[in-house]
This record gives C-alpha cells, sequence and structure tokens, in this order.
C-alpha cells in the first residue's frame, strides 16, 4: 500500500521551478517525486535524524551552501536585532 500523500502549495524562484522540471523530464518522474527525492537526500546527507540542529549551525549551514548574505544587508539585519534588544531591555532609571 502506498503512502498517503498531501497536496501542498509552495512558491518557487523561476529558476528552481526550471531545474525541477528538467529533473523530472530526465528522470521521467513528476515534479513532485523530484522534490520528494531531493528533499529525503538533503536530509538523509546533511542533517543526521538523530541531530536537532541549534538555529545557529543551521545559519551557518545555509551560508556555506549558499551565496550567503550581501555584507550590506548582514550589517542591517544586526543593527536591526541590536535595536530590538536594546528596546525590549529593562529600562534603567
Amino acid at each position: 500500500m502506498a503512502a498517503a500523500t498531501i497536496k501542498v502549495t509552495y512558491s518557487l524562484k523561476p529558476d528552481t521551478v526550471d531545474r525541477v522540471q528538467k529533473l523530472a523530464i530526465h528522470w521521467g518522474v513528476p515534479k513532485s517525486e523530484v522534490i520528494r527525492r531531493v528533499v529525503d537526500n538533503a536530509v538523509i546527507e546533511e542533517i543526521p535524524i538523530e541531530k536537532t540542529e541549534t538555529p545557529l549551525e543551521v545559519f551557518l549551514r545555509i551560508q556555506r551552501t549558499s551565496s550567503g548574505i550581501a555584507p550590506k544587508a548582514a550589517a542591517k539585519f544586526n543593527a536591526e536585532v541590536r535595536r530590538e534588544r536594546r528596546a525590549s531591555g529593562r529600562k534603567r532609571l
């Protein structure tokens, strides 16, 4: 008996959609099967099931495997986080 599937909707970049389509044609499977295979493979290779990544580990892995965050965007984000933390902190009299 086949496992039940759930219909979902995701937003993807056009180049990602193109790559999924090309893989589906190359492998001779539906696009949903391409996504299942890629996700299953990523989970097996990058995140051992018994290990839970901390938010910092996730961030660092994404930074290593992608083009990362532009330095100006990172600096802006860091400044916003500092500002929010200071604003939520205890007020000194």
